[in-house]
């Protein structure tokens, strides 16, 4: 789960999407830019220059790909980044993939048009130095002990998608899923987007409940939000391991870059 779910880790939500005639989207303001500000990130930054990446893999890390957008760290953890535009996200476009509901599934997943491609990204790197230091998302987690002995973790992550037409998403599936041969896990995805061309600012809502037999059900809410200011925290993690291991630590390394929308994550 991210730790998101930020722990669900990406569990494939197969999907059926129906073609049909684009929606209608009203005329709003373009987003081009998200501003933020990294909470604790003096011992990161301190006597140095600090700046943030947003690159569209963690191996762009490894194999030396220029981030496709970076932007300065003032010395209150605050940053401007200016969003890729359409010439400098189209690289890095994926059609959402069309594939039949498993039978094991209840729901409908219908996307408008079924053409439609995306990009989308919920985590940034930090530098300093030059050097990556820790992997960036925002995001807040509560967890809560309940009286039946079940345990609630409940996340709230915000992320941006591009689409490159209008889009309406239409998703409400429910999925078992197993981790391990004795865990049973229920997912169910919940989205209802109109989403204008270019870049869409979400919120998605993760909440993830474990009973004492061990089974556990997963439920994700993806909804539109206000492109406003947001808090940043460091994942913990040292993006230089990975840089160093040639790729090898992948493990526990690539977990925000897996951690938006099981949707537009899946295998």
């Amino acid at each position: 789960m991210k730790k998101r779910l930020y722990v669900l880790s990406a569990v494939a939500l197969p999907l059926v999407l129906t073609a049909c005639p684009g929606p209608a989207v009203p005329t709003v303001t373009p987003i081009t830019e998200m501003n933020g500000r990294i909470q604790g990130q003096d011992a990161l930054t301190s006597g140095g220059t600090a700046s943030v990446q947003l690159v569209s893999s963690i191996y762009d890390l490894v194999f030396g790909v220029p981030p496709m957008k970076t932007a300065p760290v003032a010395a209150d953890g605050s940053f401007t980044l200016t969003l890729p535009t359409a010439a400098e996200v189209a690289p890095r476009l994926q059609q959402v993939p069309s594939q039949e509901v498993d039978s094991a599934c209840s729901g409908r997943a219908v996307v408008t048009p079924a053409t439609a491609n995306f990009f989308e990204f919920g985590s940034l790197f930090l530098f300093h130095d030059g050097q990556p230091q820790a992997e960036l998302t925002s995001q807040d987690s509560k967890t809560t002990q309940n009286s039946d002995g079940s345990t609630t973790k409940a996340t709230t992550l915000h992320s941006w998608l591009y689409v490159d037409v209008p889009t309406h998403m239409s998703v409400d599936l429910t999925c078992p899923q197993n981790q391990g041969s004795t865990t049973a896990v229920t997912v169910t995805t919940q989205i209802e987007l109109t989403l204008q061309s270019g870049w869409n600012a979400l919120t998605v809502a993760d909440t993830n409940v474990t009973f004492p037999d061990g089974h556990q059900t997963m439920t994700e809410k993806v909804s539109k939000a206000a492109n406003a200011p947001t808090v940043w925290t460091a994942e913990g993690i040292n993006a230089m391991a990975l840089a160093q291991s040639g790729g090898a630590a992948t493990s526990g390394v690539s977990k925000g870059m897996q951690s938006h929308s099981t949707f537009f994550h899946r295998e």
